[in-house]
């Protein structure tokens, strides 16, 4: 685990304590948490839930393009 200094303004010190007292944890546990909620909502998208959408189709994907495409003629 890495260590760190962090500055944290005055008035947020016993605000964290007050939230680590009620949950029965640590402050650099409410820390840790926080941080790792900052970086899980600024992950990049990926498109992962799209992988494997095709497979429950019978059609092969490259006629069913072509078959698209002939439209447009």
């Amino acid at each position: 685990m890495m260590r760190t200094i962090v500055d944290i303004p005055d008035e947020v010190g016993p605000q964290l304590a007050a939230i680590a007292q009620a949950e029965g944890c640590s402050k650099a546990a409410i820390v840790r948490e926080a941080i790792q909620n900052y970086l899980n909502a600024r992950a990049p998208e990926t498109n992962d839930e799209a992988f494997g959408l095709w497979k429950k189709n019978a059609v092969d994907g490259v006629k069913y393009q072509n078959k698209l495409r002939s439209e447009w003629n």
